[in-house]
Parts: C-alpha cells; sequence; structure tokens
C-alpha cells in the first residue's frame, strides 16, 4: 500500500463521524489489499474508533 493513502485511511478513521461512515471506511480498507501489518494497525485504529462512536451513542 503507498503510504499516503495509508495516512489517508488512518485520518479517516480518526475523523469518522459516524459508525457508518466507519464501516465504508473499512470496506475501502478491503479492497486496498493491504500488507498484513499495514491492515493489523488499520484494524486497531478502526476498533478504537468503533468503541468511541458506540460509547459517544449509548
Amino acid at each position: 500500500m503507498d503510504a499516503s493513502l495509508y495516512f489517508r485511511l488512518r485520518d479517516r478513521i480518526d475523523d469518522a463521524a459516524s459508525l457508518e461512515e466507519l464501516a465504508a471506511i473499512e470496506a475501502e480498507i478491503d479492497s486496498t489489499q493491504p500488507h498484513v501489518m499495514e491492515r493489523r494497525a488499520l484494524e486497531r485504529r478502526v476498533n478504537r474508533r468503533e468503541q468511541a462512536l458506540s460509547g459517544a451513542t449509548m
């Protein structure tokens, strides 16, 4: 994966305002087929953002 794409995805994850937006970003991550290390790092970031968004809506 191109480094600039990785960092753009990372920033978009952090800026996601809803779970729906986060799901769309996850689909985009899947379509880019990142390296396993990049995928793990992005998945961890997605999980943290998902928890934050879920906690904010409760």
